[in-house]
């Protein structure tokens, strides 16, 4: 017996996972172009100004969003604490934006408001899921862009149902729905 107790205390224990604690940080910078970025603001809705693109005068489109999130990360290592330290931002493309110029009423563009809104939700619900995993120094590298992937996933399923419901707007009804549907969660969003 104790000999087999001296050969335990030689073996090696195995090598434990370190445990990354998330910070995340909302950035309004990223490598997007700052002249063709506008970063979302709760407080500074979208104009007709903003929209750059050129517009595709064929088709029934009125304008085209185009927005969604991103994120950087790094480790950030000491004595006593391992952090994954994340930024996150949310976007909307002046360059690739549009809108038709007989088209520029202001329902037309809460509906393209409420595009960015969305993209603006799918960027929280990701802030929640890093929030609620449990990051090491082995999985981060895996887990993290399989969080990101599933938020644009979702963000896009989002934007389609909207799109699907409201027939791109012509339906102002199920357009008003939205509005209040969105109105509601985007205000109760925190970071």
């Amino acid at each position: 017996m104790w000999i087999w107790m001296i050969l335990m205390t030689m073996i090696p224990a195995p090598e434990q996972d370190v445990v990354l604690t998330p910070t995340i940080e909302w950035t309004e910078t990223s490598k997007l172009p700052a002249a063709s970025t506008i970063y979302y603001s709760k407080d500074k809705p979208l104009s007709w100004n903003d929209f750059k693109g050129v517009p595709q005068l064929q088709g029934r489109s009125a304008a085209i969003t185009v927005s969604g999130f991103g994120y950087t990360a790094g480790i950030f290592r000491s004595d006593d604490q391992n952090t994954i330290h994340i930024k996150v931002y949310c976007f909307f493309d002046k360059e690739k934006s549009w809108v038709k110029p007989d088209r520029k009423t202001p329902y037309v563009l809460n509906h393209e408001q409420l595009h960015f809104d969305i993209s603006y939700l799918a960027t929280m619900e990701f802030v929640k899921a890093v929030r609620e995993t449990r990051f090491t120094d082995k999985n981060y590298k895996s887990l993290l862009p399989a969080l990101y992937e599933k938020g644009v996933q979702s963000m896009h399923a989002m934007q389609d149902e909207y799109d699907n419901e409201t027939r791109n707007g012509l339906e102002p009804d199920v357009q008003e729905k939205w509005n209040a549907r969105l109105e509601k969660a985007v205000s109760e969003a925190t970071f």
